[in-house]
């Protein structure tokens, strides 16, 4: 567990007034769809660098046991690694929103993965992460219902989270070039 921060819990004001601003202006319905995206690249072997469309650049790659160098995490991490952050960025939203004051949070993310399945996925075993376990640390004023109250919406809202529970549609498709 990491320390805890120093500094003296607040509400964030300004915060919550961006929020509040924000949710006002958005439609709700089919059509307030945003995109997001990102490009991936092999590097090496399976080494790689994502970039998304505002520049920002994220590299991934397998333990060195997988035939990776080891030297940026795989991406069954990255998935845990954006369930955690999307659970916190969507607690801090909803908390400053309702005017509540989040110290700390931490949130551990833990799942197993059958990986013989990788080689062999006709094998009757499910690939991917299996049982996908979430801990919650969260340092707060909040009394016991507000902070049930904020995680109920956080995990209603969170759009990783909510990915991962309702297994989006993967539209694929190759484009060969020779």
């Amino acid at each position: 567990m990491s320390r805890r921060p120093e500094h003296v819990e607040r509400y964030d004001q300004p915060l919550a007034k961006l929020l509040v601003d924000m949710s006002a202006q958005m439609a709700i319905g089919p059509d307030a769809l945003e995109a997001v995206s990102a490009r991936v690249v092999r590097l090496t072997r399976f080494s790689h660098t994502a970039t998304t469309p505002r520049g920002l650049t994220i590299d991934i790659d397998e333990p060195v046991g997988f035939g990776g160098t080891g030297q940026a995490p795989d991406p069954a991490e990255y998935l845990l690694a954006a369930l955690g952050a999307s659970l916190s960025v969507t607690l801090t939203a909803h908390a400053a929103m309702r005017g509540l004051a989040i110290d700390h949070i931490e949130i551990t993310t833990n799942a197993r993965i059958h990986a013989p399945s990788f080689f062999k996925p006709r094998s009757g075993k499910r690939p991917g992460l299996l049982d996908i376990d979430v801990v919650v640390i969260l340092t707060s004023s909040m009394t016991n219902p507000q902070a049930r109250g904020v995680l109920a919406e956080a995990v209603r809202a969170s759009p990783v989270l909510r990915s991962l529970k309702r297994r989006p549609r993967v539209n694929l498709q190759l484009q060969r070039v020779p």
